[in-house]
């Protein structure tokens, strides 16, 4: 049995502030890459799924996670950011970007010093009067009521669900605000000695009131130093393909929901804060200042995890734990020569022993234990464990090691990679599914095997051979014949895990309840029963099997690798539902778990749950013979990782889109686009013609050329 203490300190991570920058410039392009449409966008695009707020709230996670110098990191960060030519509206977010990492108190730009903006003030900006003007402000933009209703008559399947941004702009500048609040009410706005003061009063009666949209959101002050006549500001639906196909003729091309002027007094609020919220800012930044001293500050290095990238910056490719050697005894037996041993446990645990020392290295992340390395310093009496990362859940796994670990310390047992269930809550499915109500259960199963099914109508290839492959596709297998989705096949309540080796039948007998809707994962779940088939119960168990189901029971033949991956994930099935206590002489504590991995002598379970809470087990009268040796059971979908099936989904999307295109390819040609062929852009600031169609525009040249690949089979001259 692994102790699996759990830490309660959370660990540093220490890594280099450049190559950490490099890293996070990464996950920032991977986060925003739709913000650049890719060939083909126009017709298939999506809506994005994070603003620049959600990225710095990653950054303010890292932070508190990772010992490096973080000024150089941000500073480099957002050199990269700046100067990247990649993201075709990276710019037109960057302000926003700014603003957040204000607020979050990460990281300052010059642009926000407050020195600079008294010297870029113009004399009739919207600060006078103003005894101090902060480095961010906050907007407040009323909507009339008339302006939303526009989109309130709208029938909902045209208007679809587009989201809103806030933008800014001027004849030199262009800044979308993605993050913003919205509350139907009124204002009041007064002066104290010159300053404004904002108040809010929300309609209770919301979208069935007649008040207008009051919308904030904060951004640089600097913006608002231009003169208030050639600045615009409002409210808009992101520009996508689609949306504006379905929203222009009713709010125009570039889609505003609301636009005013920064001269409009009456709609345009601006504050030092939000309303009713005065001190948000100063709580943010304090959150961010102060989030470093819930870390660990030891200073030798113990509890420090080190991290080391790939050339690229773009991922990790080992980690390296130092534990410092403090007991006395250990530290004198290191000196003189001990023999130090490191075994892996789990795919994210080593232990490390030697006479008077033994430690177990917690690895944040599945690693390649077979190829870790120890270091040992005798004389500075520490041990190191350096461990490639995992790249994903297929590459190196050792089903030797424990890929569903339970903690026991020696109890409460817990699951750690697993969640737990409460079966009897759930709804049940009425099975079988009515013919056309199914479909969505077997594409949703099909998906934990989807980077091996190919086409819906092609034959599933047998398995490759893999451990885990092979038990995602028994459990597949499963769910397919208990829900009756496989034809000619009928529904199957009965099922036997047969390895032929071992000189039995059956090694595992498991007996389908019900299939439930595991509502919070989304997916469905086996309330089943199961019964290990060993030395012991065999004589007794077999003979029933044949009088109880006849041909009934569907086998699924399992490799020896299987068969073991099988009983390491039973216990974990009966611990993530079961609704009983383990007594104090459970055979976990004793024996471990699984309590018998190999011999068969025993079941891999305790006895602590047989014949309790076995769900609607207890009603099917011929099981009843077979209920004292049962014990209840959740079997869940094992999804793979989520890159396995990426280049599945990248070669059906790529043939979707290639179908689109050639079907509307000839239409697209007469239609006059009033937008960027390629990303649906408004220009910057103008569209440019095709210089050969002249029919075609675009917003730059980097638009054109990827998008040459499609309109190169329409392209002419123009006549």
């Amino acid at each position: 049995m692994v102790d699996q203490k759990i830490d309660t300190d959370l660990p540093r991570l220490v890594c280099d502030p450049k190559s950490l920058a490099n890293f996070l410039f990464s996950v920032y392009l991977h986060m925003f890459k739709d913000d650049t449409p890719s060939i083909g966008a126009p017709l298939l695009a999506t809506v994005g799924h994070y603003m620049r707020s959600g990225f710095v709230a990653f950054l303010a996670l890292v932070k508190e996670r990772v010992e490096t110098n973080w000024t150089e990191a941000m500073k480099h960060l957002m050199y990269c950011v700046g100067t990247d030519n990649t993201l075709l509206m990276g710019l037109s977010n960057y302000q926003d970007l700014i603003c957040h990492l204000y607020l979050c108190g990460l990281y300052d730009v010059e642009s926000l010093f407050v020195d600079r903006l008294e010297r870029i003030r113009g004399t009739d900006d919207r600060f006078n009067g103003w005894n101090d003007i902060p480095s961010v402000v906050c907007v407040i933009l009323v909507v009339p009521r008339q302006h939303i209703k526009v989109l309130e008559d709208m029938d909902p399947d045209a208007i679809r669900t587009p989201t809103l941004q806030c933008e800014s702009k001027g004849s030199t500048f262009y800044n979308i605000h993605a993050s913003f609040q919205a509350i139907f009410g009124d204002i009041q706005a007064s002066e104290v000695e010159g300053e404004p003061i904002i108040a809010l009063n929300e309609d209770p009666a919301g979208w069935d009131g007649n008040s207008p949209l009051i919308v904030t959101f904060y951004m640089p002050s600097w913006i608002l130093t231009h003169a208030p006549t050639d600045t615009q500001i409002g409210l808009f639906v992101r520009s996508t393909p689609r949306v504006t196909e379905s929203l222009r003729d009713t709010l125009g091309f570039l889609l505003p929901v609301y636009e005013t002027s920064l001269a409009d007094t009456e709609h345009l609020h601006i504050s030092p804060h939000r309303p009713n919220n005065g001190r948000e800012i100063f709580r943010l930044r304090e959150l961010g200042i102060t989030s470093e001293s819930k870390l660990m500050s030891d200073g030798g290095g113990r509890g420090k995890v080190v991290i080391k990238f790939d050339p690229s910056g773009g991922k990790i490719t080992t980690i390296t734990i130092r534990d410092i050697v403090t007991a006395e005894g250990a530290v004198e037996s290191l000196r003189n020569g001990a023999h130090v041993s490191r075994e892996s446990l789990s795919d994210s645990c080593s232990l490390v022993t030697f006479e008077g020392y033994r430690k177990e290295f917690i690895f944040p992340f599945p690693v390649l234990g077979s190829q870790s390395k120890t270091r040992i310093a005798r004389r500075s009496s520490y041990i190191e464990v350096e461990s490639p990362i995992r790249a994903d859940f297929e590459s190196g796994l050792d089903f030797d090691l424990d890929p569903f670990p339970v903690a026991c310390d020696p109890k409460p047992i817990n699951i750690l990679n697993i969640h737990y269930i409460n079966l009897d809550v759930l709804p049940a499915l009425h099975l079988p599914l009515e013919t056309g109500k199914c479909e969505w259960l077997s594409s949703h199963l099909e998906m934990t095997v989807f980077e091996r099914v190919g086409d819906s109508d092609q034959q599933r290839p047998p398995s490759d051979g893999g451990t885990l492959n092979s038990l995602k596709d028994n459990i597949y297998r499963l769910f397919i014949r208990a829900c009756g989705l496989e034809d000619p096949h009928p529904m199957s309540k009965a099922f036997m895990l047969c390895n032929p080796s071992h000189g039995m039948r059956g090694q595992t007998l498991i007996m389908v309840n019900e299939v439930r809707l595991d509502l919070c994962a989304h997916t469905v779940v086996l309330d089943a029963c199961v019964i290990p088939i060993t030395k012991e119960n065999n004589n007794r168990i077999t003979p029933l099997l044949s009088e109880l189901f006849s041909n009934d029971i569907t086998e699924i033949i399992t490799s020896d690798a299987e068969t073991r991956a099988w009983r390491r994930l039973l216990p974990v099935l009966a611990e993530r539902c079961r609704t009983w206590e383990h007594s104090e002489t459970c055979e976990y504590l004793t024996k471990g778990i699984p309590i018998d991995l190999d011999s068969f002598i025993s079941g891999p379970l305790c006895g602590c749950g047989r014949g309790k809470d076995l769900g609607s087990f207890t009603t099917v009268p011929e099981w009843t013979i077979l209920r004292q040796d049962a014990t209840r059971i959740a079997i869940g979908p094992l999804f793979g990782f989520s890159s396995d099936a990426a280049a599945s989904i990248k070669e059906k999307m790529n043939a979707i889109r290639d179908s689109i295109l050639r079907s509307r390819l000839a239409s697209d040609a007469s239609v006059d686009v009033e937008g960027c062929a390629q990303c649906a852009d408004r220009g910057r600031p103008v569209l440019q013609a095709c210089s050969v169609c002249k029919s075609v525009k675009y917003c730059s040249r980097g638009c054109q050329k990827t998008h040459w690949k499609i309109h190169k089979l329409q392209c002419s001259p123009a006549t």
